[in-house]
């Protein structure tokens, strides 16, 4: 199966028009960005738009995190300086994998740090980053911070 592109679908479907196109390509032309990430900075789509045509795109099943009961041991798992790194949040572990919310599923690097951190092997879900980055300041416990007060 192939993969259509995310311009493209978008495009198609009308969400995006021929000049929001060409301007988040020419702004990601020399970045490292993915066009995603670029027409939410331009404002051209928001994140839960983005989020529905990714997991049609990608075929990978989408989180609501603001919806669904989060098992707060789970953050035990997964350390909470991964999580904010790499933008994951931990949904399930069982029979040897860990299932993850993330807002980018293609980051392999972020992928393989979850799978090295846990000894798991490792499932994306789709979930907005300003998702992810709620849960984990949810259900992470803050981190402490060392040294006396007012020094």
């Amino acid at each position: 199966m192939e993969i259509r592109r995310l311009g493209d679908i978008l495009l198609e479907a009308g969400l995006i028009d021929g000049e929001q196109l060409r301007r988040a390509l020419a702004v990601q032309n020399g970045t490292n960005m993915r066009l995603g990430g670029v027409l939410l900075e331009l404002g051209f789509v928001s994140e839960q738009l983005l989020v529905k045509v990714l997991e049609f795109q990608l075929g990978i099943p989408r989180a609501s995190l603001r919806e669904c009961r989060i098992n707060s041991p789970l953050t035990r798992v997964l350390p909470r300086h991964l999580a904010e790194k790499h933008q994951v949040f931990p949904l399930e572990v069982k029979e040897g994998r860990i299932l993850v919310a993330m807002a980018d599923p293609l980051d392999y690097l972020a992928i393989e740090a979850v799978r090295r951190s846990t000894g798991l092997l490792v499932e994306v879900c789709l979930a907005t980053r300003s998702e992810v980055e709620d849960a984990i300041e949810r259900y992470y416990p803050l981190p402490q911070k060392s040294g006396a007060p007012g020094t």
